[in-house]
Order: C-alpha cells, then structure tokens, then sequence
C-alpha cells in the first residue's frame, strides 16, 4: 500500500504529441457530433493569449465539450486523481499529459504543476467545482479557487456546456442524446486577476458557475432520449413524497415507484414528471422550508386525480429531499449508522486495496470510521485506522459515485465501499447538511 506521489507531469516526444493531439481532436469532433454540441462565444476571445479555463462540471465528458468551445487552442488538463488512475479514464488522461489533483484538499504538488505549466505557456482547464454535478445544479466552490486564479495569473475563460449532465446523469448507466450549448466567454482580464480582490475573484466565478439543467432543458423543450429515462433514478430520487420513507423507493425503465405506499410517477425525456398513483399534500410551511434551495412553487404543482399534488419537475424533488434531510439533522439525536469496506490508495497499482471492515457513522460533529476486523497484520496501518474522525466544518464537498465515496486524513486517501443498496446520494445530502448547520450556526 505504498503511497507515492505521481511523477511530474510529463514531456511528450513530437510522435507522441502528434498522436495525442490527433486522437484528442477526433473524440472532441465525435463527441460534438453525437451530442450536437452549438458552440456559443459570449464574448470575443484573443486565441494568441494564454488563458486559466474554468468549466462548469456536469460529466465525464466535459473535457471533450471544453476542448471543442476553445478550438484551435490547446490546453493542459487538470484531472482527479481517481480518474488519473482510472481503468478506462486513466490511460487517456496520462497520454495527454493531464495533472492529477486531489479533490477538495490542497494538493501543493498539483498545485506547482499548474504553476509550472502555465509558466511554460500552457492553456490550464480544469473544474473548480471539484466533481460533476450529482443533481443537475451547480455544487460548491471553495473561496480558495480565488487564490489559485490569483496566484496562476492567467486570464480567465469560462466554460459552462449546458446539457452535459443531462446525457449521461449521474445515477445513469447509460447516455441519453439531446442537444447541448456550449457557452465560452472571457471571465476575468490579466488586469482584473491581478487588481480584483479575492472576494471580488470569487463572487466573480460564483455568479458564472450558477447553472440549473433543468432549466436548460425545459425552457428550450429539448428531449433527452434513451429507452429507459427512469432507469436507476431512485438512486438520486429517494426520498418517497407521498409517505417521505427514506429506504423504500425503486424504478423501472419509465417510473419511479415508492414499495412502500405505492406512490408512482413516470418520468418523461423532456425532463417532467407524471405522477399516476398517490399525490401527496405540500402546504405553505413546506413551501417556505424548501424556498431557499429554490424548489417549491405553486405554480410548478399540479394536482393529481384523487387529491393531493405533485411536484413535476426532478428538480422539485431534489429540493424537497434537500429540505427533508436538513430537519433530519436538526435533531440532536441525529445519528445514521451503516456498515463498510475501507480502501487504501494505491498509486503504484493505480487503484484501491483492501485493509479492513468497519462502521461508518454521520451525525451532527461529523463522520466517524471504526474499524471492525482488519486484513492486514501491519502493526502501523492497525493503530492508526482503528478509528478515524472527519470534522464537520471540514466536510465541505465529497467525492462519491454509486458504490462509495472518498475522505482524505493522515495525508492520503481513504476510500468507503458500500453495500449496493446503500443511496450515496443520500450520504452527500447528510454531509451537505450537517456541513452547512455546523458553519451556519
């Protein structure tokens, strides 16, 4: 389990770079075909000049749809570290050249390779949100990112390729195909860079970077097709309207479906839902709850055959989960408990190993690991993983997917491996909570 730090980020031979180059072009051009990506220019753009590239972050796919919006500029990738090893995305990006960065942590390493290669001339690109969107909304950006926009000393390009998300969403297995827009334009000047504050910088991105898929997708009646819209949805949609079970809601290829109360609604590819069987009651108090995540609105309720209402779009339902798991944490009793694989990194391996079983615990001061039964006999690895605590107020993001998700401590990373019937969405949302009531309060 040798955890060495990535080699400096490599020089390309001339075949090498020819190669590169010619493979990144034709899957940019694929990749915009497929998806019939329109490239918007909001503002003209000096392509003689260097730029810092800021992208919103809605798939894996988004370095295709940047490259596509900056051609005929060329850029160096920041990537995260777990896909820099990754099985498939991993040869790609180091035949690139891509920097591998740690997320939500400050990755000084990553951070000089940025340095260096902007320095040497380079275009950087990379997502200051720190992972794609699990929701179709924009995430969380550390303020931070404005010291690092600062201290690279670029001008800065925004990147948002609106639909991206949509192709292939998060809880999905498979892609969907509709029409994307890719909007590029020029963010922050040289001189603004260098004379803005921080904060300023910041509220600068922020305001860029605020961005709802579904807004995109419904105010333009774009549809995202694909046999099975429904397909896995309850991963994100967990939390049943009409009886509020957090454990109970599943999904066919067209609906998603609530086992306990029977409450059912079909999901369309134009992004609305139709609710068919068990409306549910939303009055004004659960109005003003949910207010401030932007989800609840009459006039987006419609009511259902039998009485009650129905949210119809996804969007509402995120927000009306948002708004559940926040009174779930209000609790000073809050505490969810659930049982996991912890994994070490191991860079040489370009992967995870094994070191032991344990318990994973959320509650209100923030996660606690404790380990159960080690696999190994190494004497160091057993004392120091026997128990492992995450603040709260140190939280503020996770780097997650279907089967677990990823804490940093002891200057590495610990990777979380669940049972499949575990929602890691609803982890993200608990940590998001108790995040934002420990920093608010």
């Amino acid at each position: 389990m040798k955890n060495k730090t990535p080699p400096e980020h490599p020089k390309k031979s001339k075949l090498k770079t020819f190669f590169v180059d010619a493979l990144m072009s034709f899957m940019t051009g694929l990749v915009k075909l497929i998806f019939r990506n329109k490239i918007v220019k909001k503002t003209p753009i000096d392509t003689t000049q260097r730029y810092l590239i800021l992208c919103t972050h809605g798939s894996g796919l988004d370095i295709f749809h940047a490259s596509a919006a900056i051609r005929p500029m060329k850029c160096v990738v920041v990537a995260a570290k777990k896909l820099y090893f990754g099985k498939f995305t991993g040869p790609l990006l180091r035949l690139h050249g891509a920097i591998p960065k740690k997320q939500f942590v400050a990755d000084l390493p990553a951070m000089r390779l940025m340095k260096n290669a902007a320095d040497a001339g380079n275009n950087l690109l990379l997502c200051p949100e720190g992972r794609s969107t699990p929701d179709g909304k924009n995430s969380y950006i550390t303020p931070a990112a404005a010291k690092l926009i600062k201290w690279i000393g670029l001008p800065v390009l925004f990147v948002k390729p609106q639909g991206s998300y949509l192709t292939f969403p998060r809880w999905a297995k498979s892609l969907r195909f509709g029409k994307m827009t890719t909007e590029i334009g020029l963010l922050l000047t040289k001189s603004e860079v260098e004379n803005l504050t921080g904060n300023d910088i910041y509220q600068r991105v922020v305001g860029a970077f605020t961005f709802n898929e579904y807004d995109y997708q419904l105010d333009n009646r774009i549809k995202f097709l694909t046999s099975s819209p429904a397909k896995n949805i309850y991963r994100m949609l967990f939390i049943c309207p009409a009886c509020k079970s957090r454990t109970d809601m599943a999904s066919d290829s067209h609906s998603v479906f609530c086992k306990k109360c029977g409450f059912r609604a079909n999901v369309g590819t134009n992004g609305r839902l139709e609710v068919i069987k068990g409306g549910y009651d939303v009055n004004e108090t659960d109005v003003e709850a949910a207010k401030n995540s932007g989800k609840v609105k009459k006039t987006d309720l419609a009511v259902v055959k039998g009485g009650g209402a129905a949210f119809t779009r996804i969007d509402q339902w995120v927000a009306f989960e948002k708004a559940e798991i926040e009174k779930d944490i209000l609790s000073p009793a809050f505490r969810y408990e659930i049982k996991t694989e912890l994994l070490l990194e191991d860079d040489l391996k370009h992967g995870y190993e094994k070191l032991a079983d344990g318990t994973f615990t959320i509650d209100r001061g923030g996660i606690t690991y404790r380990t159960e039964s080690f696999v190994t006999e190494n004497a160091d690895y057993r004392t120091k993983y026997a128990e492992i605590f995450y603040p709260a107020n140190t939280l503020v993001s996770l780097s997650y997917d279907t089967h677990g998700l990823e804490l940093y401590a002891f200057d590495g990373t610990q990777k979380y491996r669940f049972d499949h019937s575990v929602i890691t969405y609803r982890i993200d949302l608990l940590i998001e909570a108790v995040y934002k009531n420990r920093t608010e309060n």
